[in-house]
């Protein structure tokens, strides 16, 4: 199949390069947009105070876990709350803030991955005509997720459009340089069909330190799969895809080898979740992307593993809290928050959204 063409890889990148320039000039409108009606309390606060969050009730109680691991998926190139009608939900604001406090609850003594698990990217094609400017989007995804250390984005089908662009082996080196978040998009499955296209990485290992870790930093493998389109007449950009099942099982040795506990970012259907964790034993998180599954109640077990839907757009974050035992096993919980204006928005990240969406908007 042929390649790809740079397309939007070869023209210019974000208008503004920095999110420094951005804050002052932020309009009315796109504050409104952000911020509640002026005058009106929010959470029980007096009308013009601050918000009065309760922290402890969000976040629930602390059990002693060590171990916390957040996943989004199918933002399609927003960082933004989605657009829910009246009741905006999700947006990597709220997320950051809303971490943060599950840090905070339990005094810095847990460590935490962000993650996504596939979807991240806008696949719409640009006509020139478009409101936003889909390339312009991604690259603040890419800054964004840098800005937070996502461990890993899965691929999933319709991020190919823009990652084939991004992948062509002419001029790599300083795309990656630019966005080096683009060295943690994963995929075991997904592989080229020529050598003109950079092959994903198919897992990667981080590794985190915390007290309630153990003496010994906790190593983490992360690998990527997706499902197959339905229809094979799907475009794939210069890709293809192999069976996810035989995917990670040619990764798992090595996985294995350098990893303490193994997670799955899997974009797909959960039927096909939980048969790839029954084919699979031994796994200890699955994600499982594209999905409207409201809440944790959704998650399952298979074996060892436990199976955590990922709603899209992140309207209710997916989390998993781990509890390490004295003989060093991990237990897992899921837990699933809904990112509603009862949580607010991290300052620092919300700017970022601001400077993204004063980029891309023709």
């Amino acid at each position: 199949m042929p390649v790809a063409p740079a397309g939007n890889a070869g023209r210019r990148t974000s208008r503004n390069s920095t999110p420094s320039r951005v804050v002052a000039s932020i309009v009315a409108a796109a504050v409104i947009c952000f911020l509640p009606q002026a005058g009106r309390a929010q959470n029980g606060a007096p009308a013009g105070g601050p918000p009065v969050v309760d922290w402890g009730r969000i976040v629930g109680p602390d059990d002693g876990y060590g171990l916390v691991v957040t996943a989004s998926s199918d933002g399609r190139g927003s960082l933004e709350m989605c657009g829910c009608g009246r009741t905006p939900l999700g947006g990597l604001p709220r997320r950051v803030a809303y971490e943060r406090a599950v840090l905070d609850g339990t005094s810095g003594g847990a460590a935490l991955f962000r993650v996504d698990a596939g979807g991240a990217f806008d696949d719409t094609i640009d006509t020139g005509r478009n409101e936003v400017i889909p390339h312009i989007r991604n690259e603040w995804v890419l800054r964004g997720y840098a800005a937070q250390d996502f461990a890993a984005i899965n691929v999933a089908p319709s991020d190919l459009h823009y990652l084939s662009q991004m992948n062509v082996v002419s001029d790599r080196p300083s795309r990656l340089e630019k966005f080096p978040m683009l060295g943690r998009v994963i995929s075991a499955n997904v592989v080229p069909e020529s050598r003109a296209i950079v092959e994903f990485q198919p897992y990667l290992i981080r590794t985190v330190a915390s007290t309630r870790v153990g003496e010994r930093p906790l190593r983490v493998g992360f690998i990527g799969v997706t499902q197959p389109p339905d229809d094979a007449a799907s475009p794939r950009y210069g890709y293809a895809y192999g069976d996810p099942v035989k995917a990670v099982s040619s990764v798992l040795p090595k996985v294995r080898a350098e990893a303490d506990l193994i997670v799955v970012l899997y974009h797909g259907p959960m039927a096909r979740a939980r048969a790839l964790s029954r084919a699979i034993p031994g796994l200890d998180l699955v994600f499982v992307a594209n999905t409207f599954l409201p809440d944790a109640a959704a998650a399952a077990v298979e074996g060892r593993t436990l199976i955590v839907p990922v709603v899209v757009q992140a309207r209710s974050l997916a989390e998993v809290r781990g509890l390490r035992s004295g003989g060093g096993e991990w237990k897992f919980a899921a837990r699933s928050t809904v990112l509603d204006s009862g949580i607010p928005s991290d300052r620092e990240t919300l700017d970022m959204v601001y400077a993204a969406r004063l980029d891309y908007i023709r």
